[in-house]
């Protein structure tokens, strides 16, 4: 099972990785969990928004 957590602050744009990660997994027969947020450090792939500023 592959792990994706995302930690993004526009809930469309989080909306549109999770579309495009479970197409991708449907297409590689890979089951997926999405995890929350604070669970990133335990995800297989993590998608984290940056600031501005970085």
């Amino acid at each position: 099972m592959l792990r994706i957590a995302i930690k993004e602050q526009n809930s469309h744009f989080e909306h549109g990785l999770k579309i495009i990660m479970t197409r991708l997994a449907n297409q590689w027969q890979q089951k997926i969990d999405f995890l929350p947020p604070e669970e990133i450090d335990n995800a297989d792939i993590a998608f984290l928004a940056l600031d501005d500023d970085w």
